[in-house]
């Protein structure tokens, strides 16, 4: 039985052996390309070399100092770390098929003449050409138009901190490490899981139990409030080695060093919601205090969380994401947001009337691209959830 349980263990853990890609990206040698420089490339770019791979279409994005590439229906994801020599810019990265393990090179450059003047600081033409190579096949995007966007914003949200285990980023569902990459992604937001320890501490997880599927570790099996924080601590690491944060450890990195602008809170349990809402207030204080557009929503994903709840003593003194009925979120005092199952359908008139009042809606959790090209084209949503957040960024950026 032992040496089963061995097997089944080792079998798992291989099938989430991570896709080819670095945990971090180095720049060719030159001068860093500023902010105000880098941005001046985001757009909807037309493939001119590579529509085989990418598709006719890419959005571009700068992204915390990096050109990052997002091919929407082929849910191809491209980052890379740039630098100019000259007026001319170069990037070095790698591109994946975020929905398996396909990965590979990409070095790519801006001329002069295709717009690296622009970076240099020597113009303000929009007219950008992006040329190179990926896996040694050309590539070449030229810049069509602006990227879409609303006047209220969009809320591109990553489901599990921005990625699950099974999409082998190399970073592990729920840490800190995959909210950092969850940006380059493509997104403004993140939806975060919740369970809490023996002795009351909020964790990062989405099982009920600790397996192989979510943790690495020998002693730390089974029901996660079955143990203490300091032995989780102590004897458990992430799938990909990562330490199990804390819900204040999460939001303290969220607020003082990522650019997300919402965390979703996804309770799994129904002890210590005060402990939850306690942190959501501090976090909502904190980014406050240092001038940030920052909102944490304190999710109620079913009646017994809602119950719970309603009995904390925080409740109705931060903002909620209500996933049941729109007469429920209507029912509470610091209901903000509604969060319908996508199987539902697009709700257009529920979505409208809410939105009349006031509220928002993020659907969830959309992974197809015809479903995200379907609800981006019907009603007007504020936000979606989706498991695969590059390819939800790319379709919604190029409308």
């Amino acid at each position: 039985m032992l040496c089963l349980m061995l097997l089944l263990n080792v079998s798992c853990l291989s099938e989430l052996n991570s896709a080819n890609i670095p945990l971090s990206l180095s720049a060719p040698s030159g001068t860093p390309i500023d902010s105000t420089a880098g941005t001046r490339l985001a757009g909807v770019y037309s493939v001119v070399q590579g529509n085989g791979t990418f598709g006719d279409t890419v959005v571009a994005l700068w992204i915390k100092g990096e050109l990052c590439l997002y091919a929407g229906s082929q849910a191809i994801f491209v980052e890379t770390a740039g630098s100019l020599a000259g007026d001319t810019a170069r990037f070095d990265g790698y591109y994946l098929f975020v929905r398996s393990a396909r990965s590979g090179s990409v070095n790519l450059q801006i001329l002069p003449s295709d717009g690296g003047n622009t970076l240099g600081g020597h113009s303000v033409d929009t007219a950008v050409t992006i040329r190179g190579t990926f896996d040694s096949s050309p590539f070449l995007i030229e810049r069509r138009r602006p990227v879409y966007t609303t006047p209220k914003g969009f809320y591109v949200l990553g489901n599990n901190a921005g990625g699950r285990n099974s999409d082998r980023l190399g970073r592990s569902e729920n840490s800190i490490p995959m909210g950092r990459f969850s940006q380059y992604l493509g997104c403004n937001g993140v939806e975060i899981d919740l369970h809490a320890t023996s002795d009351d501490t909020v964790i990062l997880i989405h099982d009920d139990s600790f397996g192989p599927r979510t943790v690495q570790t020998t002693y730390i099996l089974g029901n996660v409030w079955n143990f203490t924080f300091k032995q989780i601590r102590d004897n458990a690491r992430l799938i990909n080695g990562e330490e199990i944060p804390t819900l204040n450890e999460f939001l303290t990195w969220a607020v003082d060093s990522s650019d997300l602008q919402l965390v979703w809170l996804d309770p799994k349990v129904t002890t210590d919601i005060e402990k939850m809402l306690e942190a959501q207030q501090a976090a909502v204080a904190r980014a406050k205090r240092l001038g940030k557009k920052f909102r944490v929503l304190f999710g109620i994903p079913s009646t017994d969380i809602l119950n719970a709840y309603r009995q904390a003593r925080l409740a109705d003194s931060t903002e909620v994401l209500c996933e049941l009925s729109p007469d429920i979120l209507r029912s509470l005092p610091s209901g903000k947001v509604w969060g319908p199952r996508w199987t539902l359908g697009l709700q257009t008139s529920d979505v409208t009337s809410l939105q009349s009042q006031g509220y928002e809606v993020f659907p969830w959790t959309i992974d197809s691209p015809d479903y995200m090209t379907q609800f981006l084209n019907g009603s007007p949503y504020d936000g979606i959830l989706s498991d695969l957040p590059s390819m939800l960024a790319g379709l919604y950026y190029q409308r």
